[in-house]
C-alpha cells in the first residue's frame, strides 16, 4: 500500500508543476488588469485636476475683467494700467475706441508669483441696438481663455504651448 502510494506521487509531478503555471498565470493577469485600472485612474485625476487650474485662470481672469469693466470703458485710445492679483498690467485695444464707443482689449494674467497657469482675457466694448427702447445702448463682451500652464516669465504672456496644456473658456455679454 505504501509503496503504491509513492508511486502516483511520482506520476503526479508533471501535474504539480503545471499547476503551479496556471495559478502563477492568473495571478499575473490579475495584477496588470488592476495596475491598468490604476494607470487610468491616475491619468484621469490628473487630467481632471489640470482641468479645474484652467477653469479657476479662466475665473480669476474673466472677475479681473468686470471689475475693471467700466474703467476699460472711460479709458482712451491709450494703454490702460489695471492691477489685479497683485499684478500691474497694461492693455491696449487691439482696434482704438473710435466715435461710437467700440474697442477690443486683450491682456494677460498669471495665477500666482510661482504658479504656470494663466489666462487669455479679451474685453470687446460695442453698441447693440436695443429694441425695446430703440436706441443703441452700450454693451461688452468679456471672454477668458484659461489654461493650466503656459505662463512665459520672459515676456510676461500666457503663450507657451505644451501637449500637456489644457482650456477652459468663459464667455459674458452684457
Amino acid at each position: 500500500m505504501i509503496k503504491s502510494y509513492f508511486k502516483n506521487l511520482r506520476n503526479n509531478k508533471g501535474y504539480t508543476l503545471l499547476f503551479a503555471v496556471l495559478v502563477s498565470s492568473i495571478v499575473l493577469a490579475v495584477g496588470i488588469s488592476i495596475l491598468s485600472i490604476g494607470k487610468k485612474e491616475f491619468l484621469l485625476a490628473t487630467a481632471s485636476r489640470e482641468s479645474v487650474l484652467a477653469f479657476y485662470a479662466a475665473d480669476t481672469g474673466f472677475e479681473c475683467a468686470l471689475i475693471r469693466d467700466s474703467y476699460i470703458a472711460t479709458s482712451s485710445t491709450a494703454g490702460i494700467s489695471i492691477e489685479c492679483i497683485n499684478q500691474s498690467i497694461t492693455m491696449f485695444p487691439t482696434f482704438p475706441n473710435n466715435d461710437n464707443g467700440t474697442g477690443l482689449f486683450t491682456f494677460d494674467i498669471r495665477m500666482g508669483s510661482n504658479s504656470k497657469s494663466c489666462a487669455k482675457v479679451t474685453v470687446l466694448k460695442y453698441y447693440e441696438l436695443n429694441s425695446n427702447l430703440g436706441i443703441y445702448a452700450p454693451a461688452s463682451r468679456i471672454e477668458s481663455r484659461g489654461y493650466n500652464t503656459g505662463w512665459d516669465t520672459n515676456t510676461n504672456t500666457c503663450s507657451i504651448n505644451s501637449p500637456n496644456r489644457v482650456e477652459r473658456a468663459i464667455r459674458y455679454t452684457y
